[in-house]
Order: C-alpha cells, then structure tokens, then sequence
C-alpha cells in the first residue's frame, strides 16, 4: 500500500513537470521590444507594394512590380494624410511621384513609350526595416536591389547597370516633417567597362507635384535666386529648392537637396505652368557622366514634406547639417 502510494506520487509529480516544461517552452519569445503602432510597413505582395503608414495615415506607397516601367514611390503625403504628388497623370503616363530616372547609353528610362525604351526591373520585393535614428524619431528604412534593362529588340544590349537603392524614411512629429533620404549606387554590368548617363535638363530624381499646384506654386531656393516670369522651364543652380502649395485645400510644402555628390552644383528643374513640376538633376544636358566598372557612382537625395509651409532660415538649418561633406 505504502509502496503503492508513493509509486503514484512520483507519477503525479513526474506528470506537473512535464506540464511546466511545456508551458515554458509554448511561451512566446520577444527577441526586441514590439514595433511602436506609430510608424509600420506593410509589404502587399498581391499588388507589388510597399506601404507606409503613420498613426494609421498611409504616407507613402512604394510600387516595385515587374509590369512596371521603373520602381518608384506612387504616393506620398504629409504625417496628415494629405497627398503630395500625383502617379501617372493623364497629360504625362510616365510622371510617377517620387521617380529616378535618365537615359543611358542612350536608352531611355525616363519616357514610357518609343524607341530605345527600358526598364528598371526588379527580381525580388523590397525589405524594409524599422528603427530609431540617435535623437529617437522613428524610421524605416527600404532596401532595393534593381537592374536597369535595355529593351531586347532594337538595342539588344541587355543588362546596362545595377543600382541598390535604399530610401530612409523618417518621422518627425514635432514640426510636421516626413523626410525622405533617397540614396541609389550604380555601377555597370560585370561585362560592361562603363556605361554613360546622358538626359534632359528635368532627368534626376522627379516629383509630379499635386494637381491644386499647377499654375500657382511657389518656388523658393537657398541662394534666393529668382524664377522667370512664365515658370516653364526653369533650372537654377543652388544647394536646395523648396515648393509650396495646396493639396486638398491644406497649405503644404515640399524640400529638396540633392544629389551629392554630383560632380558639380547641385542644380534643379522647376515649372509651374501648364503643370507643376520638381526635380534634382545633374545637368546630364550638359555633360554625360560616365560610371566606370569598379568605380561605383552612389547619389544621396534628401526630400522634406511638411503638413504647413516653412521659412528660409528653418529650411537651411534643416539641410545645413546633411550637405556638409
């Protein structure tokens, strides 16, 4: 009896800590602490996008799908919610939001349709990773890898260059500010030894500016240069450019350094009639660069979208910082 007794107080025993190792082991495991639910990515893979959102607002879309002409950011908006640029408008199918492009070895990856017309294809979806920069202010960064393709007929020179692409996107609560740092290295096929950029004076890295902008933004730059009277087809050489306006009846602006390095002044394209229009270039009209094998080109943008307008000497303080060498 006794015997019996203390047989099955050992089983019972043995039983609870069976149950205990499991019930430690089933716990869930937290490696970091959980990603804040005010700035969180989205991978779509139905779709082919990356979304970004902010306190629930989406503020960013970046669109990578294979149909596509050249990956790019479609929408972005204000910490608000209220959109910046507009994707594919009907007056010009190729002005993507935010895009890179310009023509190499004269294929063009600007324009959609012709001749010698390529794409920037993308094998795999991009990866994007969450975390703080040293003041603590969210960020995501996307990372991209992207080959630059010559059309197969006509050309038949194939793969031209490859580029990884990273966009750092961070947040800024306090003063309104969604900033955008766009950094892409280039360098040429192993079986090229160069490849040459070549474009037109509003070829770089491009905003299709919002509908409400048209006719009536405001333009403004760090050296206070002026803009012509009919604001078609301006370039002007400076270290930032800014644009104001409004985009769903908000007041917004826009700011934008880059590239750097360039090889040169940094230069932008601006326009306001019959549509608006920003872009950072680096005069290719000018002067071709060439990118040589082994010497890999790499451009850093920084774009600030504000929920309200800013003056001139809180926009120089903001990129006096990032344009220093």
């Amino acid at each position: 009896m006794h015997t019996t007794l203390s047989s099955w107080s050992a089983t019972v025993r043995g039983w609870v800590s069976c149950v205990a190792l499991l019930v430690w082991v089933s716990r869930p495991v937290s490696a970091q602490p959980p990603v804040p639910a005010h700035f969180v990515s989205t991978l779509h893979p139905t779709t082919h996008e990356l979304v970004l959102s902010y306190d629930g607002k989406r503020v960013l879309t970046y669109a990578f799908g294979r149909d596509r002409f050249k990956p790019c950011v479609t929408q972005l908006a204000t910490l608000d919610g209220v959109p910046v640029v507009r994707d594919a408008p009907a007056d010009h199918l190729h002005h993507h939001g935010l895009m890179y492009a310009v023509k190499v070895n004269d294929v063009n990856f600007w324009e959609e349709k012709g001749d010698a017309i390529g794409r920037q294809v993308s094998d795999a979806a991009p990866q994007a990773e969450w975390g703080r920069t040293p003041e603590g202010r969210e960020r995501i960064t996307i990372r991209h890898r992207i080959r630059w393709e010559a059309p197969v007929q006509g050309t038949n020179i194939g793969h031209l260059l490859d580029e990884n692409r990273r966009l750092t996107v961070t947040v800024n609560p306090e003063p309104g500010e969604l900033a955008i740092e766009w950094e892409s290295r280039f360098e040429p096929h192993r079986l090229l030894r160069q490849v040459q950029f070549q474009g037109a004076d509003y070829n770089g890295l491009g905003l299709r500016l919002p509908e409400g902008f048209d006719r009536v933004a405001v333009f403004s730059n760090a050296s206070r240069l002026p803009y012509s009277e009919a604001q078609t087809r301006d370039v002007t050489e400076t270290a930032w450019t800014a644009v104001s306006g409004k985009s769903d009846g908000h007041e917004v602006m826009l700011a934008l350094a880059g590239p750097v390095p360039s090889g040169g002044p940094a230069a932008f394209f601006t326009m306001r009639n019959p549509f608006a229009y920003l872009a950072a270039t680096q005069r290719l009209d000018r002067e071709p660069r060439e990118v040589k094998s082994g010497k890999p080109v790499q451009l850093r943008h920084l774009l600030l979208v504000y929920s309200a307008p800013r003056g001139h000497e809180a926009l120089e303080a903001r990129f006096a910082t990032w344009l220093k060498p």
